[in-house]
């Protein structure tokens, strides 16, 4: 009877009557009101795509339109089959189209189904941007009525998604529009005016600043914005207050001797993490918190002691009792906090390993099925794998290495990035974890990652194989270099990061570092490492990638082989002579060194050599560095002078 009755009523949608159409979308109104399975039925016998053709039509009364919007607002409050239903029925255009007409109540309902669908994070954010008369409208609904404003305000908010999004906002002058929001006494305008302001200043600094600078009868935006940081304030809206301040915070907005962050904000997501909230409400304030102490050592160590927060999350991290999706968001944000919290401070590494029974929980977060989970486990791994008293002590944990071994192995991009990051810690040589890492071959895995499309990969991996390579024996050393290959190892010198320069010309440092080992290498290789050098040395890349290029010069200029190779190319003297009195002394202190080495006078055919170099103008370019105000470098460069004089 049930089934008789609703085609009815979809096949009245069709009649030429308007009326008895306007009845029917009634009745299907109301009777899908909290029916998730109603709302399925008439879904799969075409209500939608019906519905949105009607409310298209010019012809229709606006009793019809309202009635028709109303029930899509219904079938976008279902599930998550009938919201997109709505959203592929092309839904939206009209809706937003609806913000136009005369009729209010007509707008009041297309603004509250667009609200509906706009929280479900489902809608495309460019619609809004496509008709430019759309948000100008928006922004022009924020001085209506509550309803009117809270509604255009979270439309705004979930369309604003990138950087283009946010400078369009402001060019709108939506600041001054919604400021007036944050002093009503409607408190879910207040929520979601805030919320559309931390979307606007999210992660750039540019609207930040335009935030930040705004006043409001008298007050700056975020004056007003920290005054809604009491205790008094529904919790929510403390939240998204919090949000949007360390957003400013982060941005530099706010400066850095701001005391907001420190005595308001800190403690408010501190307090909003207790027991006494909703388990995503106290998840939300933990990442929120997580973001605004990361790479602050004050805020961490202010965190730490702030209302017992380490206890708080070692607690949460023992919870079992949860719901699927809550027991992951808690979980996921108790290790980023966690991560956030032991990035610098050793003491704050040190209590959170004693309260919190870290390595059964990272274990356990390792193992999770949810890649979210996975990836905080990863980066609160790595916080803590920054400490050598960890590695040898907590961390010493052979499961835990085998599962960072299993995600070094995936092909997710994100998880390999913070896997590989932690691998670049615990390979170092006096971490207990390197020797079983090299026996299950992680060094291949690694020489694979250096090829790796996504930039951070790259670097993690040479990273690792640099630090792998430190104080390695000659066994580990040849196993590398024959495994990366010198070719690989040269493109990875020319590579467009400037950071992977470095870290492979400091690899190759690392791999010569006995003279034995030079001379292997520079047999077979030398004339193109040369070449490779002298080219980076000539581009000027940076100081940093200049310095360690030197160093690469010094261990070859160490050995007989190496000497011999560098003292038939010219330029390279050249450079020498050119960096030795220079102005940076980082790179004075390398050419000296490196001169040091080629005119040792205790090595087979140092004369030969000390002619030559003399001839290039070193000598005289080190008697004229010997003025030097910096004692070490004026060491080193007398010790060098005293090689061509023992001659």
């Amino acid at each position: 009877m049930i089934m008789e009755t609703e085609q009815n009523a979809v096949d009245a949608l069709f009649d030429s009557d308007p009326e008895v159409i306007t009845s029917s979308v009634r009745m299907i109104k109301n009777s899908i009101i909290g029916s998730r399975s109603r709302k399925c039925s008439y879904m799969s016998m075409g209500v939608i795509p019906r519905l949105v053709h009607l409310i298209g039509q010019n012809e229709v009364s606006s009793r019809l339109v309202r009635e028709a919007v109303v029930a899509l607002g219904s079938f976008a409050h279902g599930t998550p089959d009938t919201l997109q239903a709505v959203i592929d029925s092309h839904a939206i255009p009209l809706l937003l189209r609806g913000l136009f007409v005369f009729e209010k109540s007509v707008v009041e309902a297309c603004m509250k189904t667009l609200k509906i669908i706009y929280q479900s994070d489902k809608a495309p954010g460019e619609l809004v941007y496509e008709d430019p008369s759309v948000l100008p409208r928006l922004v022009q609904l924020l001085s209506e009525c509550g309803t009117f404003a809270e509604c255009a305000a979270i439309i705004m908010t979930k369309s604003c998604v990138t950087n283009y999004h946010q400078i369009t906002l402001c060019a709108q002058d939506i600041v001054s529009a919604i400021s007036p929001l944050l002093t009503k006494s409607r408190q879910r305008c207040q929520v979601a005016a805030v919320m559309c302001l931390s979307a606007v200043v999210y992660q750039n600094q540019e609207t930040a600043l335009a935030v930040a600078q705004a006043h409001f009868n008298g007050d700056s935006i975020p004056i007003l914005i920290k005054k809604l940081l009491t205790c008094d304030q529904r919790a929510d809206l403390q939240l998204w207050a919090s949000k949007c301040l360390c957003y400013l915070f982060r941005a530099q907005a706010i400066p850095d001797h701001e005391s907001t962050i420190c005595v308001k904000v800190v403690p408010t997501l501190v307090r909003l993490s207790k027991s006494n909230h909703p388990v995503v409400l106290q998840a939300d304030a933990i990442e929120t918190l997580a973001f605004v102490i990361h790479d602050s050592p004050k805020l961490q160590e202010l965190a730490s002691i702030t209302d017992r927060l380490i206890f708080t999350l070692a607690e949460y991290l023992h919870r079992v009792d949860l719901p699927e999706l809550q027991y992951v968001k808690l979980r996921r944000s108790c290790f980023l906090a966690l991560a956030a919290l032991t990035q610098s401070l050793e003491d704050i590494r040190q209590k959170v390993i004693g309260l919190c029974g870290i390595p059964e929980h990272l274990v356990s977060g390792l193992e999770h099925v949810d890649d979210t989970v996975k990836d905080a486990s990863l980066r609160c791994f790595l916080s803590l794998s920054r400490s050598v008293r960890q590695l040898r002590s907590s961390l010493k944990d052979e499961n835990l290495w085998k599962l960072l071994l299993k995600l070094l192995a995936i092909s997710n991009s994100e998880l390999l990035c913070q896997s590989s990051a932690v691998v670049s810690n615990i390979i170092l040589d006096f971490s207990p974890a390197k020797e079983l890492l090299v026996q299950e071959r992680v060094l291949s895995r690694l020489i694979e990652l250096t090829r790796h499309e996504v930039t951070a990969i790259r670097v993690n991996a040479v990273w690792s194989l640099m630090n792998a390579a430190y104080h390695a024996d000659s066994n580990l050393k040849n196993e590398l270099f024959d495994g990366l290959g010198a070719s690989q190892l040269f493109s990875l010198m020319r590579d467009s990061c400037p950071l992977i320069v470095v870290k492979s010309l400091c690899l190759l440092r690392n791999l010569t570092t006995d003279k034995l080992d030079v001379d292997s290498i520079m047999s077979i290789h030398g004339e193109d490492i040369l070449h490779h050098i002298r080219e980076i040395i000539e581009e000027s890349i940076g100081l940093d990638v200049t310095e360690q290029a030197l160093c690469v010069l010094v261990n070859i200029a160490s050995s007989k082989e190496g000497r011999n190779m560098m003292m038939r190319n010219e330029n390279l003297i050249k450079h020498l002579s050119h960096f030795i009195n220079t102005d940076s002394v980082q790179l004075q202190s390398a050419a000296v060194i490196c001169v040091l080495n080629l005119a040792l006078s205790s090595e087979e055919g140092a004369t030969e050599r000390q002619v030559k170099l003399e001839e290039s103008g070193v000598k005289y370019a080190l008697q004229r560095a010997s003025k030097t105000q910096d004692t070490c470098l004026m060491d080193r460069v007398k010790v060098a002078l005293e090689q061509f004089d023992a001659a």
